[in-house]
């Protein structure tokens, strides 16, 4: 018999997360292999994504989710405005491998798996808003999710991750002939 007594809650946060998870692993490419970054050593990055075209291991790269049942939308519903921490994007500065930013939209359908997600490269966001310009007493920063770069399925962002790790590696290569 169980024992009577009050019992742990939940709340929005936590079904929101849970929903979006669901979402996120039912509709992201069939090539990309996510490993939960979750527990108490996330200080803003849920995933690691392993691609495997052709069942080939071929790039690494981060996920930051973000789920939402009220879509800060702009006017013209062009992008999603996200608000995250500033220290969470100054670490997202600090990090050479490529992250990107993934909104589900719980508002779009009642069953989690049936809603969008939309994404951003961090990389691109971190300019746009010139990252090392922020007040260092600056408690959160805006970044913008394109309402027209939908993650489903067929995404391919083999090219992107590949510019992105360029970046690394011109940098990389750049430390090597200084020293």
């Amino acid at each position: 018999m169980p024992v009577e007594g009050p019992l742990p809650k939940t709340g929005d946060q936590q079904d929101i997360g849970a929903h979006a998870d669901r979402c996120f692993r039912a509709r992201i490419p069939w090539n990309w292999r996510p490993h939960g970054l979750e527990g108490s050593d996330d200080y803003g990055l849920d995933y690691q994504i392993q691609t495997t075209p052709g069942q080939r291991a071929t790039d690494i790269f981060r996920v930051q989710l973000k789920g939402t049942r009220y879509p800060d939308l702009s006017l013209d519903g062009e992008f999603i405005s996200i608000q995250l921490k500033a220290s969470t994007v100054r670490f997202y500065d600090r990090i050479v491998e490529p992250i990107l930013l993934v909104v589900c939209d719980l508002s779009a359908d009642a069953a989690p798996v049936d809603c969008p997600l939309y994404f951003a490269w961090v990389r691109d966001e971190l300019r746009r808003i010139s990252v090392s310009k922020l007040d260092p007493t600056q408690k959160y920063v805006t970044l913008r999710v394109s309402t027209r770069n939908r993650l489903e399925r067929a995404t391919d962002l083999s090219a992107d991750i590949d510019a992105q790790n360029e970046l690394a590696r011109a940098g990389h290569a750049i430390g090597l002939s200084v020293e």
